[in-house]
């Protein structure tokens, strides 16, 4: 068998919302090198193995999460193929030896920034290159200049396949006379794909590289980068290094990894609209207005959410059924009770009304979407994407003992809907209800309740 120590890291790091685990026995197994399979249920598995020997195959086999889409399975399989490429265990390495070496954690830590680079672009020598300032901008994420943080915004241009520059930027990466050039807000560095310098691009004009600002494509990024993540599409990729120290890889116009606290979070949008459009029911919409009017609803949520986070705060948020709308008033809001005796609550409620003017989720600038967000308690949202509560104080039950304030207000909401936790630390935590076949008084929001996904 593969050693644990292997699988622990696969399952730590390869996962944005983590596949199942399954015996051999429940399907039949290819002998393939990381394998996709189909059944007639339409499940897909994935087969992982590494060879010791010239005649031994170890197996372990994946059921994969079908809200992920064929991209976060391509980024997986990148990741695996790091990780077994790296492998040291023989045959006479017993199944749950314990590896606690702090080299091989960095070198399971190396493997997984390669694997990022290998997706986030095809060709081997340009994945070096982004590997290459990706580890140079850590390097700056550490020092000052002049007492203060410093910004940088990189663009690539994987059209450009010139060779007359020859200015290694990553190099000059190594001066600090580097640190003035870009932000990644007000301006960019544009190199071609082999990380060659080509030139300064200021944000206060536009420059044509193709980019069809009337597609109707979102833009997933912060709002504070919604200039620069304009220019990634097609194949411009966009690199930033924030003032707070993150690192953003942006493609296609959204974030896909950001590196934090030591750690690369994925953020998969696919996941995060996939389980909610099947949870409340929309994959299956034959209306293609009212579906398409919510997929601008969940995406305007998502881009919320990157707000928040990159603004280091968290929220709370919630999709509530038409159905349980009453419910919801009856039994889970606390200030409906004090309403009528606080003239503090009054007033907010009077300037919020006129602050949202009869407009829904979707129609709100983003700033406005992040400042309502910001209040303390739940933002509360219809199906249609109008507004039933802002800064609700949500009533908590005792009897769940699972996570803070945050968290229970979700999982409750849940019950409803959809409950959305989002944490300072730019975690996702999304609830929803699942099939309980027999109530009672001891049925807790817990008993109820499943996490649709995580980002994390």
């Amino acid at each position: 068998m593969i050693p644990n120590y292997i699988l622990n890291y696969i399952e730590k790091k390869v996962f944005p919302d983590k596949y199942e685990r399954v015996n051999k026995s429940e399907r039949k197994i290819s002998m393939k090198h990381l394998v996709q399979n189909i059944n007639e249920n339409g499940d897909i598995y994935i087969d992982i193995f590494s060879c010791i020997g010239k005649h031994t195959k170890d197996i372990c086999t994946y059921k994969i999460n079908k809200k992920l889409q064929l991209e976060d399975i391509n980024l997986q399989n990148h990741i695996l193929k790091e990780f077994f490429s790296i492998s040291i265990y023989t045959e006479k390495m017993e199944e749950n030896v314990i590896i606690d070496n702090e080299y091989i954690n960095i070198l399971y830590e190396a493997a997984y920034e390669k694997a990022i680079c290998n997706y986030f672009v095809a060709n081997d020598e340009c994945s070096d290159k982004i590997w290459s300032l990706i580890k140079k901008l850590k390097s700056w994420s550490q020092k000052t200049y002049e007492g203060n943080k410093m910004p940088f915004g990189i663009l690539f241009d994987m059209d450009d396949d010139c060779i007359d520059t020859d200015i290694e930027y990553a190099n000059f990466l190594d001066s600090k006379f580097s640190a003035n050039l870009s932000d990644g807000i007000n301006s960019a560095i544009l190199l071609n794909k082999y990380g060659k310098f080509i030139t300064y691009l200021p944000n206060d004009i536009q420059f044509d590289f193709g980019v069809n600002h009337q597609d109707g494509k979102h833009i997933f990024t912060p709002q504070k980068y919604e200039k620069f993540s304009s220019r990634c599409c097609k194949n411009m990729l966009g690199l930033i290094l924030t003032e707070t120290g993150q690192i953003l890889l942006i493609k296609e116009r959204r974030i896909f990894f950001v590196y934090k606290n030591n750690n690369w979070i994925y953020y998969s949008y696919n996941l995060f609209s996939n389980s909610i459009f099947e949870h409340l029911g929309y994959d299956k919409c034959q209306d293609l207005s009212l579906k398409k009017d919510f997929t601008k609803f969940v995406s305007s949520i998502y881009s919320s959410i990157l707000d928040m986070i990159f603004a280091g705060e968290g929220c709370c948020i919630s999709i509530v059924k038409e159905k349980y709308l009453n419910d919801c008033r009856n039994n889970f809001y606390e200030s409906l009770n004090t309403v009528n005796s606080n003239v503090l609550i009054k007033e907010k409620k009077s300037i919020i009304t006129k602050c949202i003017d009869n407009r829904k989720f979707v129609s709100l600038s983003r700033k406005l979407r992040q400042d309502l967000l910001s209040y303390d308690g739940a933002l509360i949202l219809r199906e249609d994407g109008s507004f039933e509560a802002v800064g609700e104080i949500v009533k908590l039950d005792s009897k769940s003992s699972e996570g803070g304030g945050r968290t229970k207000a979700a999982k409750l909401l849940a019950t409803v809907g959809i409950g959305i936790k989002v944490s300072e630390d730019g975690s996702i935590d999304c609830y929803g209800t699942k099939d309980v076949e027999q109530k009672d008084e001891n049925t807790t929001v817990d008993d109820m309740i499943i996490k649709l996904f995580e980002i994390n």
